[in-house]
């Protein structure tokens, strides 16, 4: 089991490598997709409020988190506020056993964006271009969140 979860990481991150924006995950497109896309998708979410849904799914748990003001609320994290109706998807989180970052393929991480240590010590690496996040906890990748790209900067709100 845990050698099919990494062969179906290795082959997820290395298929997205050369391309400008980021690849939809399952098909469920941030700043695209909408709750109603997710849900056909994905089905009844386990648990869920306006601005989230957890899913969980064979091998993941997944949260997608929806827009639910329209550039007035505070920016989530690094994704900032965009230009979206409410409903629609800010971003997904596919959480999963830990693999260690020998066994994948994720070209110049060192080179990403890099955010401080957080209260379980994983560090997260961004990749703008795409609108992917990497979290790393003790050289071991356990999240993948798919987020806007830098093909949908026209969307995002102006700073005040």
């Amino acid at each position: 089991m845990k050698l099919l979860t990494i062969i179906g990481l290795s082959f997820l991150l290395v298929s997205t490598e050369g391309y400008a924006c980021a690849k939809p995950w399952r098909g469920i497109v941030p700043l695209h997709s909408t709750r109603d896309d997710v849900q056909k998708i994905l089905g009844k979410p386990t648990s869920q409020n306006e601005i989230f849904e957890d899913y969980k799914l064979d091998r993941y748990v997944v949260t997608v988190w929806y827009a639910s003001e329209n550039c007035d609320g505070p920016a989530p994290y690094w994704w900032g506020n965009y230009r979206v109706s409410r409903g629609t998807v800010l971003s997904v989180e596919v959480e999963f056993d830990e693999v260690p970052l020998t066994k994948l393929r994720i070209r110049k991480i060192n080179k990403l964006v890099k955010g401080p240590p957080d209260s379980t010590l994983a560090v997260d690496y961004f990749d703008k271009r795409r609108g992917l996040q990497y979290s790393i906890r003790s050289r071991k990748l356990y999240r993948v969140t798919y987020g806007p790209s830098a093909v949908d900067a026209q969307l995002r709100c102006r700073s005040s």
